[in-house]
């Protein structure tokens, strides 16, 4: 199952309708403290797309996949923002994190997703 954080309720429905599509259950939620109570709620999530700064948050995405890696440390993470990563932002991936630069095509999302699950190098 796929959790989506992203607090333009257009892109994360889109997102959403695209990873439904390739045949997986996906929850969305827009901040923090909205995601973790769905990840506390024993929801197996197991990939983790979240936007990087959110409106409440600028690290939001950060500061949630470090949260969520605390009672979930197998958890995939995929982190969305409008600018490419930079080195200083690489410090705050939580290890094995992936990104993509928003606005992205389907293809470019699926193919991060499948290098995220390891199924493509």
């Amino acid at each position: 199952m796929f959790m989506i954080v992203e607090d333009d309720a257009f892109v994360c429905e889109h997102i959403v309708m695209l990873v439904e599509g390739w045949g997986h259950t996906a929850l969305s939620a827009v901040d923090v403290a909205d995601a973790m109570l769905r990840l506390e709620a024993s929801v197996q999530v197991d990939i983790l797309i979240t936007d990087v700064r959110l409106k409440t948050e600028t690290h939001g995405g950060f500061d949630l996949a470090r949260r969520a890696r605390l009672t979930r440390p197998a958890l995939l993470v995929l982190y969305a923002s409008g600018s490419a990563a930079t080195a200083d932002m690489a410090k705050l991936f939580v290890p094995g994190a992936q990104h993509i630069r928003k606005p992205f095509t389907e293809q470019a999302l699926h193919g991060a997703v499948q290098r995220l699950m390891g199924t493509l190098q």
